[in-house]
């Protein structure tokens, strides 16, 4: 394919434009900061974290003595706490708030919370479930607050 000089021109600038946006950003000195995120408050996240522990016992794996309104109570200390939480425990929250709603989805297409429990854990990755569990547990202990398997 034949190009006009002007098509030429427009490539060659295009290229050099790349080409300096290119070596400005390798230039730079490490990676930009976000400069509306907001520190870590371990004590916010210690109090967010004792509504999640409050609520967290639809998470053992069995709906015994659970509601459906504990799940949604559940729901909303995980979304609240995600918000507060160490970077590192963000994705794990964010992991087990997808289970809480796959537990009340599967309620209410069922009507009964141990079924939404069971349907729930048939559509997730138990494993990785286990260790955001897990993960939780940790950040719970630190903060002093009971466990989900206590």
């Amino acid at each position: 394919m034949n190009f006009t000089l002007r098509q030429w021109a427009i490539i060659v600038i295009m290229v050099a434009g790349f080409i300096g946006a290119a070596i400005l950003i390798s230039s730079s000195d490490g990676p930009i900061a976000d400069e509306n995120a907001a520190e870590f408050d371990e004590a916010v996240w210690c109090e967010a974290a004792n509504a999640i522990s409050r609520w967290s016992s639809i998470l053992d794996g069995s709906a015994d003595g659970d509601s459906v309104n504990e799940v949604r109570n559940l729901r909303q200390a995980l979304a609240d706490g995600r918000l507060v939480a160490p970077q590192e425990l963000s994705f794990e929250i964010a992991r087990l708030q997808d289970f809480a709603l796959l537990v009340k989805q599967g309620e209410e297409a069922k009507g009964d919370l141990a079924a939404g429990l069971a349907s729930a854990q048939a559509n997730v990755d138990t494993e990785r479930v286990a260790q955001a569990i897990a993960a939780l547990d940790d950040a719970l202990r630190a903060c002093g607050h009971n466990p989900v398997d206590a």
